[in-house]
């Protein structure tokens, strides 16, 4: 339970945990010097999928163990496939050997995924195995799509498996309906950082032929959000998106728009007494940007603004401070 310190073992079951452990290390150790070994004299068969099952099982990232078991898996393809005398029959039923092998190694990323689903080296070989099946018209990309879904519901920011989901969607589902996903991902939680990415990866390809819709869509993703300042405005997703929205379309009607949305925000951040003054953070910074993007920086009462936001800036969050020093050096020349 939460709050409640776990008992300590006792000293013959620390001791006994002790030896498991290095046992493990142990057996780990003897697998990864065998792996190396067949690797070195070209032995790619059956043993090596066992035993890099065993060793890629306690250590998911070890990637030079895919690459060996690739390898295997290669070999036994083109092993099956070299005698150009066999029956059809024969070729049939070879086919679904390579099939099943496939289909087994789909599984087998999956419960390592399960274990460890922020491995980019699980996920490559994942990638690698839908590729094979593609390649023979019977990869199941709903599927794969399906698996996404889930793993982004246990972590809707793992952006190994966003990488994932966009190889996946070249096969399947429309932009539209990746659009609308990312909506579904934004409204369960602003700080996703990953969702906001991939619009910014949607929207160009959605309206390449259009640039009247393209702006219109701009416009209404500012005003998306918007929404996600106003309720988590120190989190710096939502503004890292804003930003770009606005280098889309960076007119001084939309800069000037976006200013008096920024200002209205920090107003009333600063007259809430339970706000933080770090809160304070992005919306400043953007008002700094905002103005830098008007580029005239002639004008007095912009280059005040500007330059006070910093000096806030600089107290707020020190950590940066060189960094908004950088800024106003740049402001002042």
């Amino acid at each position: 339970m939460h709050g409640v310190k776990r008992a300590k073992g006792t000293e013959e079951e620390e001791k006994a945990k002790k030896i498991a452990l290095e046992k493990k290390i142990k057996k780990y150790k003897l697998l990864l010097e065998l792996g190396n070994q067949k690797r070195k004299t070209k032995e790619y068969d059956q043993e090596g999928l066992k035993f890099t099952s065993d060793l890629l099982s306690v250590n998911g990232d070890c990637y030079s163990m895919w690459n060996y078991r690739r390898l295997c898996l290669l070999d036994m393809f083109n092993k099956k496939e070299q005698n150009n005398n066999e029956e059809d029959s024969e070729i049939e039923e070879k086919n679904k050997l390579k099939i099943k092998l496939l289909n087994q190694e789909l599984n087998f990323t999956q419960q390592i995924l399960k274990r460890n689903p922020k491995s980019y080296w699980v996920w490559n070989q994942r990638e690698w195995v839908t590729q094979q099946l593609h390649n023979v018209d019977l990869c199941d990309w709903d599927n794969e799509l399906r698996l996404c879904g889930l793993m982004l519901n246990a972590d809707q920011r793992n952006f190994h498996c966003w990488n994932y989901r966009r190889y996946v969607t070249r096969y399947c589902s429309s932009l539209e309906q990746e659009l609308e996903f990312t909506q579904t991902k934004i409204e369960q939680n602003f700080s996703n950082y990953s969702a906001w990415h991939q619009r910014s990866i949607l929207l160009p390809q959605i309206y390449k032929d259009d640039n009247e819709g393209y702006l219109a869509a701009i416009d209404e993703e500012l005003e998306l959000v918007q929404n996600a300042f106003y309720t988590e405005p120190a989190d710096q997703s939502a503004w890292f998106y804003h930003r770009w929205l606005v280098n889309q379309n960076p007119t001084g009607e939309i800069i000037n728009n976006e200013l008096e949305k920024c200002f209205e925000l920090l107003e009333m951040l600063e007259e809430d007494d339970d706000v933080e003054e770090k809160v304070l953070k992005w919306p400043m910074l953007t008002i700094v940007f905002l103005y830098k993007q008007l580029n005239d920086l002639n004008n007095i009462e912009h280059r005040e603004i500007i330059q006070k936001n910093l000096l806030k800036l600089i107290e707020i969050d020190p950590y940066h401070k060189e960094y908004y020093k950088n800024l106003m050096n740049n402001v002042s020349e």
